[in-house]
């Protein structure tokens, strides 16, 4: 009877195998980005259903059980840094309502931006929107709440949009299978190990109670001089705490020159919003800016000389702007030459945003005119996540034209594509009761553009983790205030293209707090992470994986 039992329940696991694996894989694939990683994705969480199967087989659990099991690898799995990113020669099948090689494109497109949500974001989207479950039941797979679920899925939503657009009417409706394989056999064989293993851990832990029994009855404590096996080694000596200075504060640098406390004459402004800019004649104060009043403010943003109408005397062109934002009236390149007191008269208009840019960086003098840097969108989360151009442009006439440079955007432009890493902090017994730690943080430039200044920051919690050692020379300190925390920003190598360079990093702690890794009150606020980002002069990148969070370990 007892036979009989056990072969229904392994029947019954290996048709659930057959009937599920498929979707499972799926899912997986969207998961990791890799047909083998997703095969033991699911081969992993098929094996932990198998152990458990006695008390699933009667129920309806089986399928979330296995899902819930397999999402929570994955986490596990990529704080391990086990997920790698590489491109795979399969991709998963698409309904043939595209061409192929539209089709091909696109899933390449999604397989990106997915791996570049972090790891509960992509679990969120995947449950929600390839595995068609409701936001009570993804929250019940991953064991978080319905308010969790709803704010991690806004926030993908909110990133997927800008990262690739092109997908908005993209899978709509089901992915095939990926390439189909057979799990069963894997799954049940990484069971059997697993309860071996457990066996084996019982067996030591019964085996260290009959010692503790034995030392206990033969009279053997901690007075006994028992004695040591081999020579005791010595502490590690603890590193000396490095004291970073503060970060000294930033300073407006800007050369206003002739343009601080002057009347000019500034063209009106375009767009929804223009009539809300002052124009004609605008006094600017000391801060070369307008005063009050209810119109938005005009400023100088930067400006050059040159002889920008090659008549060969030198000439003034700045960048005026009138407030901030994509809705903004945004900014005009404006020549000026000097009167017999120096004092800016205007020329004429050279470019603005109104003729079809996002935004304006950037005057530089160039041989016969002037050399404008601008970009075809906005952003407003740093001049490097769009492609810039220089153009070259000359008053002729009173009339701006272009001489040089592109007059065109490329469609797929070349870029920087930076990219960090970390290890766990690891720390070990030092001398004194104290201990040393050691972390090594990689940054990558895994795109085709160089990149000549970065900056590593690095997030830690509490101020009990004191860096130590000669390995911080060129970093400073930034403290916060809410939570106890500082960042410390590092100079960060050249990145030409192709770079893969290890930093290191020594710490040393007095003591230890009772979480080495507590629990954020955000999940976006990690206790330790690492984040590689640009310093001016930009490089146009694709942002990959520029943050990471890292863990606190002892060794």
């Amino acid at each position: 009877m007892v036979a009989s039992t056990v072969t229904h329940m392994s029947a019954e696991f290996d048709s659930f195998v057959r009937a599920r694996t498929a979707p499972l894989l799926r899912s997986a694939y969207f998961l990791t980005g890799d047909q083998h990683l997703a095969e033991d994705l699911v081969q992993a969480a098929l094996a932990r259903t198998h152990r458990a199967w006695s008390n699933l087989h009667a129920t309806a659990a089986a399928d979330a059980y296995t899902r819930k099991t397999m999402y929570h690898l994955q986490v596990s799995w990529w704080r391990r840094r086990r997920v790698a990113e590489t491109l795979t020669e399969h991709l998963p099948a698409r309904a043939a309502d595209l061409d192929l090689a539209e089709s091909t494109a696109l899933q390449v497109t999604l397989r990106s931006v997915l791996l570049r949500l972090p790891a509960r974001q992509r679990a969120v989207l995947v449950l929600r929107f390839f595995d068609d479950l409701t936001e009570a039941q993804t929250a019940n797979v991953l064991g978080v709440t319905v308010g969790t679920v709803k704010s991690q899925t806004a926030k993908a939503l909110a990133k997927l949009r800008v990262l690739a657009p092109e997908l908005r009417d993209f899978y709509a409706g089901t992915v095939d299978e990926v390439r189909p394989v057979d799990l069963r056999d894997g799954a049940v064989s990484q069971s059997r190990r697993l309860a071996a293993r457990r066996a084996t851990v019982a067996v030591v832990v019964v085996l260290a109670a009959v010692v503790t029994g034995l030392v206990t009855l033969f009279g053997l404590g901690p007075d006994e001089n028992v004695p040591p096996i081999g020579p005791t080694p010595s502490p590690t000596p603890a590193p000396s705490p490095t004291v970073l200075p503060a970060r000294p504060a930033e300073l407006d640098l800007r050369d206003l020159g002739p343009f601080r406390n002057v009347t000019i004459a500034v063209p009106a402004w375009a767009g929804a919003r223009g009539s809300q800019c002052p124009s004609g004649q605008v006094h600017l104060n000391d801060g070369g800016t307008t005063e009050g009043g209810s119109l938005l403010p005009v400023w100088v943003d930067q400006y050059t000389e040159t002889d920008v109408d090659a008549d060969g005397d030198a000439d003034l062109v700045a960048i005026v702007r009138c407030s901030e934002g994509p809705e903004s009236p945004g900014s005009e390149v404006i020549a000026f030459r000097r009167d017999s007191n120096g004092r800016p008269v205007t020329l004429g208009r050279i470019v603005g945003t109104r003729d079809g840019f996002g935004a304006i960086y950037q005057v530089v003098a160039a041989d016969g005119g002037v050399e404008v840097e601008l970009s075809k969108e906005y952003t407003d989360t740093g001049q490097q996540y769009v492609p810039v151009q220089a153009r070259t442009y000359r008053l002729v006439g009173g009339v701006a034209r272009q001489i040089a440079g592109p007059t065109s955007f490329e469609q797929n432009p070349e870029h920087a594509v930076l990219w960090v890493d970390a290890t766990d902090l690891t720390l070990r017994p030092a001398a004194g009761g104290h201990y040393a730690g050691h972390l090594i943080v990689t940054v990558a430039n895994r795109g085709s553009l160089y990149v000549a200044r970065a900056e590593l920051r690095m997030r830690l919690n509490g101020n009990w983790l004191k860096p130590a050692g000669a390995t911080w020379s060129s970093c400073f300190r930034e403290d916060y205030s809410t939570p106890v925390s500082f960042q410390v920003i590092c100079a960060a190598p050249e990145l030409p293209a192709g770079a893969n360079v290890k930093m290191e990093f020594d710490f040393v702690a007095e003591t230890l707090p009772a979480e080495l890794n507590p629990k954020p009150q955000f999940e976006w606020q990690q206790p330790y992470s690492v984040e590689i980002g640009q310093l001016a002069p930009y490089t146009y990148e694709q942002s990959q994986q520029t943050e990471m969070p890292f863990s606190v370990v002892l060794g």
